[in-house]
C-alpha cells in the first residue's frame, strides 16, 4: 500500500509550528543567558561581599536549634566555619556581611569579631572609671619649720563621667610620697584592702616655705587606672614665738631719749632675727608709767623685720618696756628693763655755772648787799637747772634734755645767774600757762 504525499495543511500545522517553537526557546535562552551574564558582571564589579550578602541557605531552623542544644561548642565552631548564619524573619538563616570588616570573600565570622573587637575596647576605655588618690592634711595649720609635725593620709576616689565616689580597693595599694628630700615618716604608706584611707604618715621640715606633697603608686596594679594625685601645698613658717627688745636691760638718764631695737625671734635662738610671712603690728608701752615710747605701734614685715624706737624716762627709778603682738593665732610678747637715773654730772655742771654767774653778778653789782645778790643769782641758776633737767616736757622746748651736756648747762646756768631774774623770767616764758 503506497503512502500518501504531504499536503499543505500538514506542512503548516506540523513541522512549521515545531520550528517556530524551537526558535522561540532558543531566543528565550539567549535572553536569559545575557541577563545572567550581566548580573554576574555587576556582581563582580560590586565585590564579593555584596554578592555574599544575598546568599540564603535553606536550612531547617528546628534542626539547627536541636544541634545547638545538644553540642553548643561544635555548633559554634561549625557556624563560625560556615559564616555564622543568623535566623531572619522568614524563618531561614541569613548571614549578614559588613564590607568594612570583611575585606575578602574568605573572611569568616570569627574574623569579623576580630575586626570589631578593637572598637569595643575603645568604647569601653572611654567609659572606664579611673582611680584618683587624694592627699589630706589631718593636722591644723599653722605649721612651724623645725617644730610642727604634720599628719597626712591618702584616700582613693573613683572618677567616671565627672562623678566621684569613695573607692575601697580589693587589694592593698602602696604609695610613695614626694618630694624625696622631705622628711616623711614613713615615706611609703599603704591603703589596706577594703579601707577608704591609708595609714597615717608625718612630715617635718627644717626649712621655711611651701612643700608640694604628691604621691605615686609603688608599682603598676593590674586592672586599675591610677592617675596622679593633685599636689597638696603645705606651708612651713618661721617659728616666731618672741618679740625681741634690745638692749634687754639698760640705763638711761631722766628725760634723755635712748634707742632700742624691736625684732622677732625664736626662744631657742634669741640672736637670729626672723622674717614674718605677713605683717605684724607690735604694741609698745611703759609698764609703770615712768617713761614713754615715741612709737606706740610698730609694724614689722618680711622686708622691714627690725626697727629702732626712742624711749624717754620721765621719772627716776625703774621702768619696763613691754611689747605685745599676735602672729598666726600665736600670742607674742617681749620686755626690756630700764633704770632711769638722775643726771648728776649735768646737774653738778649746772651748779658750778650758777656759782660762777652769781659771783660775776655780785662783783659787778653796785648794791652794798653783795651777799644777797649772790644768793639771789644762785637760786635763779639752780631753778633753771632743775627745770631743764627734770621738767623739759612742760616747756616749749620738750626735747632740750636730749642736747644737754655738762659744758652746755654750765654756760647756760652762768648766763642765767649773771643776768638776774629778768632773764629767768624770759626763760620761764617758754613754760606754757597750763603747766
Amino acid at each position: 500500500m503506497m503512502a500518501s504525499a504531504p499536503t499543505i495543511s500538514t506542512w503548516r500545522h506540523g513541522p512549521l509550528r515545531t520550528s517556530l517553537f524551537t526558535l522561540f526557546c532558543i531566543l528565550l535562552c539567549v535572553v536569559i543567558g545575557s541577563a545572567l551574564k550581566r548580573n554576574a558582571q555587576a556582581t563582580e564589579i560590586a565585590g564579593p561581599n555584596e554578592a555574599e550578602s544575598t546568599q540564603v541557605s535553606l536550612v531547617n531552623p528546628a534542626s539547627l536549634k536541636n544541634e545547638a542544644t545538644r553540642n553548643p561548642d561544635d555548633f559554634c565552631k561549625k557556624q563560625a566555619k560556615d559564616g555564622g548564619a543568623m535566623l531572619n524573619r522568614t524563618g531561614f538563616f541569613h548571614q549578614p556581611q559588613n564590607p568594612q570588616t570583611n575585606p575578602s570573600p574568605q573572611n569568616s565570622r570569627g574574623d569579623q569579631f576580630k575586626a570589631v573587637e578593637p572598637v569595643a575596647k575603645e568604647r569601653s576605655a572611654s567609659g572606664r572609671s579611673t582611680i584618683v588618690p587624694k592627699i589630706s592634711v589631718v593636722s591644723s595649720p599653722p605649721f612651724w619649720s623645725g617644730e610642727s609635725v604634720v599628719t597626712i593620709i591618702i584616700s582613693l576616689q573613683e572618677v567616671k563621667d565627672n562623678q566621684r565616689w569613695i573607692y575601697r580597693p580589693q587589694q592593698a595599694i602602696s604609695f610613695v610620697l614626694e618630694p624625696r628630700n622631705a622628711s616623711f615618716a614613713p615615706a611609703i604608706i599603704r591603703i589596706p584592702r577594703g579601707e577608704d584611707h591609708s595609714e597615717p604618715t608625718t612630715l617635718t621640715s627644717t626649712q621655711t616655705g611651701i612643700v608640694q606633697v604628691t604621691c605615686i603608686p609603688d608599682r603598676a596594679y593590674e586592672g586599675l587606672a591610677i592617675q596622679n594625685a593633685e599636689p597638696a601645698p603645705i606651708q612651713f613658717l618661721e617659728p616666731i614665738d618672741r618679740i625681741g627688745l634690745e638692749p634687754v636691760e639698760g640705763k638711761s638718764q631722766v628725760n634723755i631719749a635712748t634707742l632700742f631695737e624691736v625684732f622677732l625671734y625664736n626662744h631657742k635662738d634669741p640672736k637670729t632675727k626672723l622674717r614674718p610671712a605677713s605683717a605684724i603690728s607690735v604694741q609698745l608701752a611703759s609698764e609703770n608709767g615712768n617713761g614713754s615710747v615715741a612709737e606706740e605701734v610698730v609694724q614689722l614685715t618680711n622686708q622691714d623685720f627690725s626697727k629702732l624706737v626712742h624711749y624717754v624716762g620721765t621719772k627716776t627709778g625703774r621702768d619696763r618696756v613691754v611689747a605685745l603682738a599676735h602672729y598666726e593665732n600665736r600670742p607674742l610678747g617681749g620686755k626690756s628693763e630700764r633704770q632711769i637715773l638722775f643726771p648728776l654730772w649735768i646737774f653738778l655742771s649746772g651748779l658750778v655755772g650758777s656759782v660762777v654767774g652769781s659771783l660775776v653778778r655780785s662783783l659787778i653789782s653796785d648794791s652794798p648787799k653783795r651777799g644777797r645778790v649772790f644768793l639771789e643769782s644762785f637760786v635763779f641758776g639752780l631753778i633753771f637747772c632743775f627745770i631743764v633737767i627734770l621738767f623739759p616736757l612742760g616747756t616749749r622746748l620738750p626735747h632740750i634734755s636730749n642736747f644737754l651736756q655738762p659744758l652746755l648747762i654750765l654756760a647756760l646756768a652762768a648766763l642765767v645767774s649773771s643776768l638776774g631774774p629778768e632773764f629767768l623770767k624770759l626763760l620761764l616764758s617758754f613754760v606754757p600757762a597750763r603747766s
